[in-house]
């Protein structure tokens, strides 16, 4: 059609040539007719091509998908392709993401996506495609891209029991997270270490004492930092009269040359203890240290008071130990007839802290239940994921 036309544009100023000719009543008149037209030809000529130039493009238009990554703030790709090129999707979301955002595995089933974004799958929850707001039938490696297309990625849970957990978790950090890192709280940074998710923060030992020297230990080991000089100087301050620090301290110098000299004033103090004169969290925390090796009047003492548990501390401390014994918190129920997780998950605000117990006001959080529940908490999720649990050691 385009040839046809410009051989008519030709054919039509020939005529006109011809036409010029018959009726010029000079030579010198015709050849300036002769060569206006020329001229006329020639500019005819490069409008056509133009003209064909913009028709090729608008026949080879090219199509248009859109990649969304949902979170928080969703990430939002489009990316245009050549429909008659034989692309796959994989191809085009590498392109619109690049290789740092999308990990993902080959085998003989297809691609599969591992991770996206922020989105990040852990047990109990996979990553949902849409394909214009329907769920993939196929694998993503299979789908048809036309143009207009819009896929989206989402984090989808199975698991109700993952989800509540995530969902508490993600409370805590989006409101109160810096308030205890603020202050090196090292109740927070071990639940950030256990989550992957350690702060880049400096920390310099300047705390004298029993109490201050084991914070220093303890906030040099969440951070990943050289724990020689601190574990040195809490050694020399190691009590044991307060059980619950005296087994929480043996847990932060596991790993040093100090453990194997303070377990024989470590273990006379067990051997001295009498269950009903212990508090609930001196109980946990030994089970936690001593694991299966937990005097039997101790292991039962735990157990027997886990049901009727009404705070927070205590609670987080429960499903510590219970995770610590290799036993999912879940399995394990609270006298009103929920598990041990879900109870102290009652116990969270709407604003992300964690009530001492249910009688106690909103002052109650900034206490010691936010960053042990928050612990506790994370624990319980690196233990779902097969990850190491077990905070301090």
């Amino acid at each position: 059609m385009k040839k046809l036309f410009s051989f008519g544009l030709m054919g039509w100023l020939l005529v006109s040539l011809v036409a010029c000719g018959q009726n010029a009543s000079s030579p010198e008149s015709l050849d300036l007719k002769v060569e206006a037209l020329e001229a006329q030809i020639e500019t005819l000529k490069e409008d056509n091509e133009a003209l064909e130039s913009k028709l090729s493009a608008y026949e080879s238009q090219e199509g248009l998908v859109t990649f969304v990554i949902d979170g928080d703030q969703p990430m939002v790709r489009s990316l245009s392709f050549e429909p008659n090129e034989p692309l796959k999707p994989m191809t085009l979301l590498l392109n619109a993401f690049g290789e740092s955002e999308v990990a993902y595995s080959e085998s003989e089933y297809g691609v599969f996506i591992e991770s996206i974004g922020p989105i990040q799958p852990s047990y109990g929850s996979y990553i949902m495609i849409e394909k214009n707001n329907v769920p993939l039938s196929v694998g993503f490696s299979d789908a048809l891209v036309d143009d207009g297309d819009v896929f989206r990625f989402s984090l989808v849970y199975w698991d109700v029991q993952a989800a509540s957990v995530r969902e508490s978790l993600d409370l805590f950090l989006a409101s109160e997270i810096h308030a205890f890192t603020d202050e090196y709280n090292y109740d927070v940074l071990h639940a950030l270490a256990l989550l992957n998710e350690t702060p880049n923060l400096s920390y310099v030992a300047a705390n004298e004492g029993e109490s201050g020297t084991l914070k220093d230990l303890l906030v040099l080991k969440a951070l990943g930092e050289d724990t020689t000089h601190a574990a040195s100087d809490y050694a020399n301050a190691f009590q044991t009269d307060v059980l619950f620090r005296a087994s929480l301290g043996m847990m932060a110098l596991s790993e040093t040359t100090h453990y194997e000299t303070l377990e024989a004033s470590y273990l006379r103090r067990l051997g001295n203890a009498n269950p009903s004169t212990l508090s609930f969290d001196d109980l946990a925390m030994t089970v936690m240290h001593l694991k299966d090796e937990t005097p039997a009047n101790l292991m039962n003492a735990m157990r027997e008071r886990m049901v009727n548990l009404d705070n927070a501390p205590s609670l987080a401390f429960a499903i510590m130990a219970l995770i610590a014994l290799d036993e999912n918190p879940f399995d394990s129920m609270h006298e009103s007839g929920v598990s041990l997780p879900d109870m102290l998950m009652r116990l969270q605000t709407l604003e992300g802290g964690f009530l001492y117990d249910f009688a106690s006001g909103p002052d109650s959080t900034r206490q010691f239940s936010s960053p042990q529940s928050f612990l506790a908490l994370s624990a319980l999720e690196a233990y779902l994921n097969g990850r190491p649990a077990v905070p301090y050691e």
